[in-house]
């Protein structure tokens, strides 16, 4: 599973956010923001999927 999010905000928190994120998803893309035209803040695109396991233990 992908899902791909884009957040526009402040900075701070935005980087709060995406660090709740990475508790329930692998996140990529976090680490690139592009300010927002004609409004404050920015802008980040990220791809979110399921945290990848080591272990058998998935779907039980």
């Amino acid at each position: 599973m992908a899902i791909k999010v884009r957040l526009s905000g402040e900075p701070d928190d935005i980087a709060r956010l995406v660090d709740h994120l990475r508790a329930e998803f692998d996140v990529a893309g976090a680490d690139r923001s592009y300010p927002n035209r004609g409004s404050f803040g920015v802008r980040v695109y990220l791809e979110l999927r399921n945290h990848t396991t080591t272990d058998n233990t998935e779907g039980k």
